[in-house]
């Protein structure tokens, strides 16, 4: 509990409260507070059982009459004063604005805001981490991380600060709140910004007393835990005339008495204590590649520091008394039983009368699952072996992420598979009554292999076989048939048949009517010749007897698009045919929205930049908005913002506008030169595919007669 000079005064009746909400530009006060409406929500754990490591954003809600300028944005700063002692006004925080919305009747307006954990939570830091310097401890890892966020960190000390971090994922974002929920976890605490906007390392601390032996009895880690820090709590009792009511559970949490670290389900990974109620950090990124001894270590301190804690589950609405911190522990007395536990979450509402909820969700054991902060990253470093057993299946892997090795062995009644791993090239054996199939890379055979009668592999991965009948593709760097013909057939008609032909200059020439196959729809390109020159990754495709090429279906071109005439767009009239609108060309890159607006009230009206709209163009540099007026009074932009702006008018103007920017990644290009190869300018493609055409009919002739 904070200790605050007059503290004593919430636990009065009969007390002046003013709130002091200040912020860049103005201050709001009761009188500005619409009906009492004053909200502050503050959160360790709110989970159905407790979870270490968890990191939630306070929030503050309020109304204000609608006479106030939009607070969307705004830091707000929270203070309070108790019959006038203006001498020491009690800080309730620092919050953010994320929402401004007016009520349907428009007479008041809803604010939300949050503390800074939530942009803490929500900002991706994939940058900061790998901008890092590995090997570092973990007290450095945090100390950069909070210097990155420009968050200051309350001083404290950590049981893993001395623990060394190293490079362990590889992924394309990391959220805030992964690095730091990860960080808590391995260290037993709770992350929380304070009152003064600090972010804070909460503990839960011990209320059970250990029993220890005998100092002649030598000591084991099944005796009593090492390292135990001894934070014991005592209670914050709830006066009888603050209580109003309580529901709590018929049970007290059990103690931790066991701990286990893993990478994954079914890994065994550092296990510590050997009772049945069994906490689990599974999949904790800071200690991926950590040794047997390392993880142990981890995983002893981490046991001492969780291991005291146990409480009643309860929720409780009492007098309000913002000096109570989440975090703190109470005691209630009702009227049958004494309730003891952590205040996990808390609700405050109310300026005068002012109330409580208190609350801890809780069970009475940890069920064997997933307890800790979940990754979607890949793994660098950490060894697993695993075996897996069900009465249909029995699994094992053995898994070396730091050298990207993995195997696994997978039987059933049915069969037995072998898998190898590396990278992503995977060798696969299967084995059945019925066959047995081998996928890999490259398949080395020792000695003769005799597949039957007919078929053999040598031992230089020669293939003898009396006849092959291939379903799918035949792929070789090199082909060579003698004393026989090639026949290529087709379900097409015989003037569809493809015939292949090399031709100086050429790597090869596909000549007449081709038909591609997408889903449901064809592609009809006819006639066409593809050409690739030697030495050249460009395809260029000719048309023989008309200036068009027809693609039916959904066309996707990744890269740049140029065209040297027009570019338009197909639309149906009811009257006039099928009619070509042509595009709209601009010296950049530019991408273009509109819209329609009324000043208001206030004389302002707020445009924002539609969000996915936002994020394909750059607002960084100068964009442009163009306005209309539907009235003979004028409008202009007051305000341009990156996101926003703001149109400032006569109120009941009605105006409609229009913005251009440039595109996003595109912030240079203008009236840039078209530079075609000048290999191709001096080909007649046309003349070849002609000539070409020609001969092969003459072949035809000749074959048939």
């Amino acid at each position: 509990m904070l200790d605050y000079a007059y503290r004593e005064l919430y636990q009065k009746d009969s007390v002046d409260k003013k709130i002091s909400i200040s912020y860049d530009g103005g201050k709001i006060t009761n009188t500005d507070l619409y009906s009492e409406s004053f909200e502050l929500k503050e959160s360790i754990c709110s989970e159905s059982e407790l979870r270490f490591g968890s990191c939630e954003a306070s929030m503050l809600k309020f109304k204000i009459a609608n006479t106030v300028n939009s607070l969307k944005g705004k830091v707000l700063e929270v203070s309070e004063v108790l019959n006038g002692k203006s001498d020491s006004p009690f800080l309730l925080g620092k919050y953010k604005v994320d929402s401004d919305v007016p009520s349907g009747d428009r007479n008041y307006r809803n604010i939300t805001a949050y503390d800074s954990m939530y942009d803490i939570i929500n900002t991706d830091v994939i940058t900061w981490y790998e901008g890092l310097e590995f090997p570092l401890t973990m007290k450095e890892f945090r100390d950069s991380f909070f210097q990155y966020m420009n968050v200051t960190q309350e001083e404290t000390e950590l049981i893993q600060d001395d623990v060394l971090i190293e490079k362990t994922i590889d992924a394309d974002s990391i959220s805030g709140l992964k690095v730091i929920s990860t960080i808590c976890e391995l260290n037993g605490v709770f992350g929380h910004i304070n009152r003064n906007g600090n972010f804070e390392y909460i503990s839960l601390g011990e209320k059970k007393t250990y029993l220890y032996p005998d100092t002649d009895f030598y000591p084991s880690d099944t005796n009593y835990p090492n390292q135990i820090l001894d934070t014991k709590y005592e209670s914050n009792e709830i006066p009888t005339g603050s209580y109003i009511s309580c529901e709590y559970e018929d049970f007290e949490t059990n103690y931790i008495s066991k701990l286990q670290i893993r990478q994954e389900e079914n890994d065994i990974g550092a296990v510590y204590g050997s009772g049945n109620n069994c906490y689990i950090v599974e999949d904790n990124f800071l200690v991926y590649g950590k040794s047997s001894k390392e993880l142990s270590d981890i995983c002893i301190r981490l046991f001492g520091k969780i291991s005291g804690v146990s409480y009643r589950p309860f929720k409780a609405t009492v007098k309000g008394n913002p000096c109570l911190m989440v975090g703190d522990m109470v005691k209630l007395c009702t009227r049958t039983k004494e309730v003891e536990g952590y205040v996990l979450e808390r609700t405050l509402k109310g300026i005068q009368s002012l109330r409580d909820t208190l609350e801890a969700k809780g069970v009475l054991e940890y069920e064997e699952k997933v307890n800790s902060a979940q990754s979607e990253m890949k793994r660098l470093k950490g060894k697993s072996n695993i075996l897996e057993r069900t009465i249909e299946e029995t699994k094992s892997m053995i898994k070396n992420v730091e050298t990207v090795l993995e195997t696994q062995i997978k039987q059933t009644a049915s069969e037995i598979e072998l898998m190898a791993k590396k990278d992503e090239i995977i060798a696969l054996i299967n084995l059945s009554a019925e066959e047995a199939k081998i996928k890999a890379l490259k398949i080395a055979l020792e000695g003769l292999v005799t597949v039957n009668e007919n078929v053999k592999i040598l031992e230089d991965g020669t293939i003898v076989a009396k006849n092959g009948t291939f379903e799918g593709k035949i792929i070789s760097n090199s082909a060579e048939i003698t004393g026989g013909s090639i026949n290529i057939e087709t379900s097409a008609s015989d003037d569809s048949v493809i015939k292949l032909k090399y031709q100086e200059g050429y790597t090869s020439i596909f000549p007449g009517a081709i038909s591609i196959r997408m889903d449901d729809c064809n592609t009809y390109i006819h006639p066409l010749m593809f050409y690739m020159r030697k030495g050249s990754t460009d395809l260029i495709f000719a048309s023989l007897n008309t200036n068009k090429i027809y693609i039916k279906g959904a066309t996707s071109i990744s890269g740049d698009f140029s065209v040297s005439g027009t570019k338009s767009r197909i639309a149906k009239t009811k009257s006039y045919n099928d009619r070509l609108l042509y595009c709209y060309e601009m010296p950049s890159p530019i991408f273009g929205d509109v819209g329609h607006g009324v000043i208001g009230e206030d004389g302002l009206c707020y445009v924002d930049i539609d969000p996915i709209f936002f994020e394909t163009i750059d607002t960084g540099q100068n964009y442009h908005v163009f306005l209309q007026s539907y009235s003979e009074h004028p409008i202009y932009v007051f305000v341009k913002q990156q996101d926003y702006f703001v149109v400032k008018g006569i109120p009941g103007t009605e105006f409609d506008w229009e913005l251009k920017a440039k595109q996003l990644d595109f912030p240079i290009e203008r009236l840039d030169e078209n530079i075609e190869p000048e290999d191709y300018e001096d080909v007649d493609y046309i003349s070849s595919a002609s000539e070409y055409l020609n001969n092969y009919e003459k072949e035809l002739m000749d074959y048939e007669y």
